[in-house]
């Protein structure tokens, strides 16, 4: 483009200088100014020169090499990884390798979507887009800039390019960088010991948190909710900077910041200790853990077994009935190997009682299980208050095994409504008391006389009588009395076979209890 040639004149690209009239060995000078082409390449540009006499034409060429300003860009991150909105640093550096200056450099940094603008000195900000003015640069020349932004709370990656161009519109270069998002890698593990735990024992469950990440992860803390009736009896964390709180059954703990995976400080702890339950049963309890990212929020669970039956000698077990919530039997195990839980369930129904034999009222039967593993004799005794029998002092305990009722009774105490007796095998437990009414009953429907009717029927009553006075002794001999009319009635005739062993098995089993 031409830009001026003193005493010249110029038109379409043409310029024209009137030198006049030289003399021999007279010099003439003309300065022509021209800006180069916006293109890089080689130029030549040529004079002509001419005087009246037509043979003097003479011409001179020189070629001239336009070259641009060689901007290079380059950016960085820092840091990367980073945290869902944490602060990252955009390094952008300018050069200019020349050979030309390059005059009105602009950069221009549109930025990811998602993060937040902090600052940038020397440069403007609107709409997510940082403009900065960087002016000339002379061959050489350096710029840098530093831009602050803060990360997106998103996790993912993000990409950054700045654009830089220069007045010379083929001057336009672009650097870009990619950052990942990430939070921090949070891992909690729970542990409770011991487990199986005995009622009303203590457990103590120890929490740690581990940062596995490459980031530290900052205002880490932990809720753990108890549930009653478990009690909490002390929290200690670690390290001693950290602080709980327990109140009301939950535990509430800030560890601060954790530092990356690999640094001291990238694990915190809590050891929670508390009481069990005061039965059988289980306690599943969840430790939760959260960062300041909302996106990290990690839990541990674990569930503790409680049991009644603890490993020992003469260990005593009061079972709940889970019928009515109430502990009537108490169990006495003389060796147990394998803690467990014992179990006890009442209910109205159940094995018919032995013949002649009747339950209290109401009809009551104990059923008992055990998941312990236990040697030798167990004691098994009844508080039988609130059932009612004829005569307490004729109760036995009955243990059905083996598909029969067995007289298992050791004691009977009167005066506490307290029977025992001895095991070694769990089933169902029932107290029975003789039933001769229902024996009476019987008889008065045989294919007998009056006479033997009446005969049988004041052996039963007088055994009757003698029950109620306590008088077990002369009770069985007068059933004794009765049996042997039975068989003489059978040997007579008067009385079938089968008949007569089904009423000598009955009568025999009322004496047998006695």
């Amino acid at each position: 483009t031409f830009v001026s040639a003193f005493g010249c004149t110029e038109a379409g690209g043409v310029v024209t200088c009137d030198l006049g009239t030289m003399p021999n060995g007279n010099n003439r000078s003309v300065n022509i100014e021209v800006d180069a082409p916006a293109t890089a390449g080689e130029i030549t540009n040529s004079v002509n020169v001419t005087a009246n006499l037509g043979t003097v034409d003479v011409t001179a060429s020189e070629s001239t090499n336009v070259s641009l300003p060689n901007l290079v860009v380059t950016k960085t991150d820092t840091p990367d990884p980073v945290g869902p909105g944490d602060r990252i640093l955009y390094s952008v550096s300018v050069n200019n390798s020349g050979p030309a200056t390059a005059t009105g450099v602009t950069l221009t940094d549109t930025l990811p979507a998602g993060v937040t603008f902090v600052s940038a000195f020397g440069c403007t900000e609107a709409g997510g887009v940082v403009t900065c003015d960087l002016g000339t640069m002379p061959n050489g020349n350096t710029r840098s800039v530093d831009i602050y932004v803060d990360a997106p709370t998103s996790i993912g990656a993000i990409t950054n390019t700045v654009n830089v161009t220069a007045n010379l519109g083929t001057v336009d270069v672009t650097a870009s960088e990619s950052t990942t998002v990430s939070p921090p890698n949070l891992v909690v593990t729970k542990t409770d010991n011991p487990d199986p735990v005995n009622v009303n024992g203590q457990i103590t469950y120890t929490v740690i948190i581990q940062n596995n990440g490459s980031l530290p992860a900052t205002g880490v803390s932990l809720t753990d909710m108890l549930v009653p009736p478990v009690s909490i009896v002390s929290v200690t964390p670690s390290p001693a900077t950290s602080t709980c709180t327990a109140s009301a059954g939950i535990v509430l703990c800030d560890f601060g910041n954790l530092s990356a995976f690999g640094l001291p400080g990238s694990s915190a702890s809590v050891v929670i200790v508390v009481d069990a339950l005061p039965e059988a049963g289980t306690i599943t309890n969840t430790a939760t853990v959260t960062a300041s990212f909302g996106t990290v929020v990690v839990t541990a669970t674990e569930t503790t077994t409680v049991v009644n039956t603890s490993v020992g000698m003469n260990i005593s077990v009061q079972p709940l009935d889970a019928t009515t919530g109430t502990a009537p039997v108490t169990v006495t195990f003389s060796s147990v190997t394998g803690a467990g839980t014992t179990s006890l369930t009442t209910s109205g129904t159940g094995p018919t009682p032995p013949a002649g034999f009747m339950l209290g009222d109401p009809p009551t039967y104990y059923d008992l299980s055990t998941t312990a593993t236990f040697a030798g004799p167990v004691e098994v005794c009844i508080d039988y208050s609130g059932v009612s029998y004829t005569n307490e002092s004729l109760l036995a305990l009955g243990h059905f095994e083996g598909g029969a009722w067995t007289n298992v009774t050791t004691s009977l105490d009167t005066v506490n409504d307290i029977i025992c007796g001895v095991v070694t095998s769990f089933s169902a437990f029932a107290l029975f008391e003789p039933s001769l009414p229902a024996l009476i009953a019987e008889v008065s429907n045989l294919n007998l006389n009056a006479g033997q009717k009446n005969s049988l029927t004041k052996k039963l009553e007088a055994a009757t009588r003698s029950m109620e006075r306590g008088n077990k002794k002369a009770a069985g001999n007068q059933i004794g009395a009765f049996i042997n009319e039975l068989q003489a009635l059978e040997r007579s005739g008067r009385l079938s076979a089968q008949t007569a062993d089904r009423l000598i098995a009955t009568a025999q089993a009322i004496i047998d209890q006695l």
